[in-house]
């Protein structure tokens, strides 16, 4: 039984320890300290001109643990650490759409939708634009 509970406990130690295990790469720092990253490793080609990433937008230095974020439907107020979006990139196009979000909170747990966005076009001078530069260059 001992032995049980102490393999499940390494087990949750590295499933934690591995859950941000990313390659992100920096894209943008902006001058509120938004981080913008994107995950590296998450880059997939789905067709000759589409691709799906994992992108971050990293707040955690913006609001400092003292800043309350009403997310998304929620009724109480949480701090915002970081948001997680799985993207999709039409080069071709230069548009995108977001598949999915995950909000991360320093102080609840984590908030998860799956979304039915359309495609948007990267406007000039964007955050998107530098997203849709970087991937579609790799």
């Amino acid at each position: 039984m001992k032995t049980a509970i102490l393999l499940l406990l390494i087990d949750l130690f590295l499933c934690a320890a591995l859950a941000d295990a990313a390659n992100w790469i920096l894209m943008k720092q902006k001058k509120e300290n938004l981080y913008l990253l994107v995950d590296k490793d998450s880059m997939e080609h789905i067709s000759d001109a589409i691709v799906r990433a994992t992108v971050k937008y990293d707040y955690r230095k913006t609001y400092s643990g003292k800043r309350e974020y009403d997310c998304r439907k929620c009724s109480i107020k949480k701090i915002l650490s970081h948001t997680i979006f799985l993207e999709e990139f039409d080069c071709n196009e230069r548009k995108i759409k977001k598949i999915e979000l995950t909000e991360h909170y320093i102080d609840k747990a984590p908030y998860h939708e799956r979304m039915a966005e359309d495609w948007t076009s990267a406007s000039a001078d964007s955050i998107d634009e530098i997203l849709i530069n970087y991937i579609c260059t790799q």
